[in-house]
C-alpha cells in the first residue's frame, strides 16, 4: 500500500545526557490504497533516533514503527 502519512502527535520522547542523541514515540494515521484501489487507513506506533549534527539541527538515524488497532467505540 502506498501510504501518506497524517495526523501525527508525539507521544513522549528523551536525550541522552550526552545531548547528541535523543529519541520521539507517537502515534499517526496512514492513509493510502489497498491492492484493489480502495481507500485505507491504519493506526500507526512509530519510533525515530535523531543525533544532533556539527551545525546543531537533527537528523534521524533510524525510524520504524508497526501498525495498531484504532481508536475504540465508546
Amino acid at each position: 500500500m502506498n501510504r501518506m502519512f497524517a495526523g501525527a502527535s508525539g507521544v513522549g520522547g528523551g536525550a541522552a545526557a550526552s545531548g547528541d542523541l535523543a529519541y520521539t514515540v507517537g502515534r499517526a494515521i496512514a492513509t493510502g490504497k489497498d491492492a484493489q484501489g480502495q481507500p485505507r487507513k491504519d493506526f500507526v506506533k512509530y519510533l525515530t533516533v535523531w543525533r544532533r549534527q556539527a551545525d546543531g539541527s537533527w537528523r534521524y538515524v533510524t525510524d520504524g514503527g508497526n501498525s495498531n488497532p484504532g481508536p475504540q467505540g465508546p
